[in-house]
Formats: structure tokens, sequence, C-alpha cells
């Protein structure tokens, strides 16, 4: 059952367009060449991985019981519209509810799809320098944020061991978001080490000039 998870897993990312290499024991992997992200000579890639496809196409779905109960309602709506529309030969008022069952029916089913279709584009990895986000619906956006940059971070767990991590950076505006990861301490353990590694590296208040 473990060596199918890892054969899925590998056949996986070889779709996805992923360069998969089986790590060294005791080392990172140093990964030069890859086909979403773009790794500098000797960046050294830590981790990589997509969300679970079932956790990330429904990780919205209080959004889906709005959505269908506001369907519902616009759909009845849309019954009568069109009946008094035929009784009264009036074309426009069955077009009148139209665009509120459009919008009802993107909330409460629209966007799963919508959300599954981009799975496929959707990768993150983390490298001894970065923190890399791939995704978009139509058009791939690649989005990355410096480990010396991370502020602090949220974990948000979905299951066991399936979480949602959140990266806020120094800037007001800087914010990663790992959806749906299965085994998120990976994540957060490399994020703590870097953060670690760059208050140690940053000279302490006493030690500057004029203190």
């Amino acid at each position: 059952m473990i060596m199918s998870c890892r054969a899925n897993a590998r056949e996986l990312f070889e779709r996805s367009g992923v360069l998969w290499q089986r790590p060294q024991p005791g080392a990172d992997r140093d990964l030069i060449e890859h086909a979403t992200f773009e790794i500098a000579d000797h960046e050294i890639l830590h981790w990589q991985g997509k969300p679970m496809p079932r956790c990330f196409v429904f990780r919205n779905w209080k959004h889906s019981v709005f959505g269908l109960l506001f369907l519902l309602l616009c759909s009845y709506w849309q019954y009568l519209a069109v009946q008094m529309a035929t009784e009264y030969a009036i074309t426009w008022l069955a077009l009148l509810p139209l665009p509120f069952v459009l919008i009802g029916f993107y909330l409460g089913i629209g966007h799963h799809l919508l959300a599954r279709l981009e799975w496929n584009r959707v990768q993150y990895a983390v490298t001894d320098r970065r923190l890399l986000v791939s995704r978009g619906l139509f058009k791939v956006k690649l989005s990355e944020l410096s480990i010396d940059a991370v502020r602090y971070f949220r974990l948000d767990y979905q299951g066991r061991e399936l979480g949602t991590v959140k990266v806020f950076g120094s800037e007001l505006d800087s914010r990663l978001v790992l959806h749906c990861i299965e085994y998120p301490r990976r994540v957060t353990e490399l994020l703590e080490g870097g953060m670690q590694a760059d208050k140690m590296s940053s000279p302490s208040q006493s030690d500057q000039p004029g203190h």
C-alpha cells in the first residue's frame, strides 16, 4: 500500500511537469532544473508538493451552503418569471432573474469546478532561500517570498496530517498561502529554521554602533 502511494505520487508530479528526484540519505536535494519554478544554481530545494485534490476543491464549502440556498430561491423566482412572461407575453420578465441564478450556481457549485481546474496548476516549493507558489486558472501565476522576509506564519489543521499554512512577510501585502498540504509540519519546520537562522545572523542591538 505504501509503495503504491509513492508510485502514484511520483506519477502525479511527472504528469504535472515537476521533476522528481529521490533524495540522498541525510542530505537535501540540489535541484537546478525545474519545470515549474526557476531554481538558481546551488539553490537547495528542501520540499515541494501539491495540495490534496478533495481538500483543495472543497476548501470553501461554507460558501456552497449559502450558494445552494440562494440558487434554490433564485430558481423558484426564475420559474415564476417564466410563467408570468408566458402569461403576459413580456419576454424580459423571464430574463430578469437569470443573473441571480448564475450567481447562485457559481456560489453553490461553480467555484468547486473552477478550483478543480486550477488544481492542475497549483504547486508549492520551499528552498533554502525562497518560498514558491504556482497557481492560476487559465494562466500560471508565480509568487515567491524570501525566507529572510518571513515574519510569522499560521497553520490551520484540516485533518490529522493535513493543513493550510499562511505565511506573512515583512510587507503588509506580502502573504502566501499553501492550501491543503500533507504533513504541513514539514513546511513549518523549514520556515522556523529559516527564521531562526535570520535572527542569529542579524546583529543584536547591543552590538550595533552607538550602544
